[in-house]
C-alpha cells in the first residue's frame, strides 16, 4: 500500500482506489477467520477492475459505488 500512495494521488478516483485496497486489505488483518473469502474478494475485485473500460466514468462510478458501499460497508454519502 505505501509502495502506491504517490500513484494514487492523481485522478478522479484515487480517494476510491486508496478506500477499496484499504478496506479488502483491513478485512484480512481484522477478521483473520474470514481470510479467504477476503482474498477471494480481492481476486474477484481486481478481475472486475481489469473487465471494465476505465474511460467510461459511469462504468468506473458503478464499479466503486458496489465495491465500497455494497461489499464493503462504507456509508453512503
Amino acid at each position: 500500500m505505501g509502495e502506491t500512495l504517490d500513484v494514487m494521488t492523481i485522478g478522479e478516483y484515487a480517494g476510491s482506489i486508496y478506500c477499496l485496497r484499504g478496506a479488502l486489505t483491513d478485512w484480512v488483518e481484522l477478521k483473520p477467520d474470514e481470510e479467504e473469502r477476503a482474498f477471494a474478494e480481492m481476486a474477484r475485485a481486481a478481475r472486475e477492475w481489469l473487465a471494465l473500460d476505465p474511460r467510461d466514468s459511469g462504468t468506473v462510478r458503478r464499479y466503486f459505488d458496489y465495491w465500497l458501499y455494497d461489499v464493503c460497508g462504507y456509508e453512503r454519502p
